[in-house]
């Protein structure tokens, strides 16, 4: 689970929790202030994570990954970069942005905020390059999220949901966790 931006292991708590009552293993990536830095930087400090992942379970061949907000922009560039190569991935976004929102306004001068900016020059180079690798993508968007708007949380190579939630509800409602569940236990 990657949460979004400024969001600590504490606030994607609960959802891991809901995989784990469900059987699910979970484990979540502690971003905090780290997701104020430049996002190469934060993709390369998962790609150190998913290696400990390796390292301790040589076993494992799939790897769901779960993103709030920032966290699904993270998710696929990791993607993109290879961080999750030689597993079966399934993503699944919670409120992502990925066409930008302009509530990173807010944080503007923050490295990490700045690359969520729709005018950003990352989002020009994701669609003149194409989408992230051919992997399952759910993308769930909240109908009353005003700091990514539904509209905003579209990805052209995801499956689409709107739910009724806001954007702390992606994390904490429970209709949201059964859509991320019954889509990752799809054959």
């Amino acid at each position: 689970i990657i949460p979004g931006f400024l969001g600590p292991r504490s606030v994607v708590r609960p959802l891991e929790r809901r995989f784990e009552r469900a059987g699910i293993p979970a484990f979540s990536f502690n971003l905090g202030l780290a997701s104020a830095l430049p996002m190469k930087m934060v993709v390369g400090l998962l790609r150190h994570r998913i290696e400990r992942v390796r390292d301790r379970y040589p076993w494992l061949s799939r790897l769901d990954v779960v993103a709030h907000s920032e966290g699904g922009l993270i998710a696929e560039q990791a993607l993109r970069a290879g961080v999750f190569d030689g597993f079966e991935v399934r993503l699944v976004t919670l409120g992502t942005p990925f066409s930008g929102t302009w509530a990173a306004l807010m944080a503007v001068p923050l490295p990490g905020a700045v690359e969520m900016l729709p005018i950003h020059p990352r989002f020009a180079r994701v669609r003149a390059n194409g989408h992230a690798p051919s992997v399952p993508i759910l993308s769930i968007a909240g109908e009353l999220d005003f700091l990514a708007p539904p509209e905003r949380c579209r990805h052209p190579a995801a499956e689409y949901k709107r739910l009724p939630v806001d954007h702390a509800g992606l994390i904490f409602r429970k209709l949201v966790f059964k859509e991320a569940l019954a889509f990752l236990m799809r054959p």
